[in-house]
């Protein structure tokens, strides 16, 4: 029988509070994790506030989150749909933006020229066979580090893989029966139908940043939208595909249950 510990009801009782007001919360005690993705037109900015160590939602309703523009227009942060959570959706031409928390902190979050996917429009809202190899311009040279990712969808969920990019990459490859396999693995399901899949190239930023903020991503990134149709996707065996001359993916692959996304 489980006997419930001091701790647990101590943990148990927090969960079910309500948010405490950023005015009864040491500014010591605060933690708030930044999310900033600067896309082709818009900057998308989202945060989250939390204090102590059982990391309890703040409101800061009263007090709340600030972005100035390089224009001196000062934007309020919007409350989310979970107590603690805030975001803007701001224009990149009026940044770089400042963040502010009033009489606790700011920082800058930088802005620069955005990242671009070439080539987006002989895949976008396209249908694509397991089969298709498939491939996405990038600009040849950058100094930040950059990365992309291939996402697939199946009603409510997904899978993300993640994979590194050199900085003089000229290309993105996008061998689908590979990358569906390494979903499959990762989603532990052999996944039929038409999948909902979205390709992200991303820049990261590297700010100064400032307690009690703290990064959760901060990058420029440009993404495209299509479906693999995996109809005829039964496949065993061993692979190892390199996708350029530091990446490679490898996928074992093995007869995972079928699961059907609509």
């Amino acid at each position: 029988m489980f006997k419930p510990t001091l701790i647990t009801v101590v943990i148990l009782l927090l969960a079910g509070c309500s948010a405490v007001p950023i005015q009864e919360v040491d500014p010591a005690d605060l933690d708030i994790k930044v999310e900033y993705r600067h896309q082709p037109d818009t900057v998308d900015l989202r945060t989250q506030l939390r204090a102590g160590m059982w990391s309890r939602r703040v409101n800061a309703d009263s007090n709340g989150l600030e972005v100035i523009t390089a224009g001196g227009e000062v934007v309020r942060l919007k409350p989310g749909i979970e107590e603690g959570d805030y975001g803007a959706q701001l224009e990149p031409d009026f940044g770089p933006y400042q963040l502010i928390l009033p009489s606790v902190a700011q920082m800058t979050l930088p802005l620069t020229e955005p990242v671009t996917l070439n080539g987006q429009a002989q895949i976008a809202g396209q249908v694509f066979d397991r089969s298709d190899e498939l491939s996405l311009a990038v600009a040849g040279q950058t100094e930040r580090v950059r990365g992309w990712s291939f996402t697939a969808y199946c009603g409510a969920e997904y899978w993300t893989l993640d994979l590194s990019l050199a900085q003089d990459e000229t290309e993105i490859q996008l061998p689908l029966a590979t990358l569906m396999r390494q979903i499959n693995a990762r989603a532990e399901a052999d996944l039929a139908g038409q999948i909902p899949v979205k390709v992200t190239l991303w820049e990261s930023y590297q700010p100064s940043w400032v307690e009690p903020f703290r990064p959760g991503v901060a990058r420029a990134e440009d993404s495209v939208d299509f479906t693999v149709d995996t109809a005829s996707f039964r496949v065993s065996g061993n692979f190892r595909l390199a996708l350029s001359d530091n990446l490679s993916i490898g996928v074992s692959n093995q007869a995972w249950p079928v699961r059907y996304c609509h």
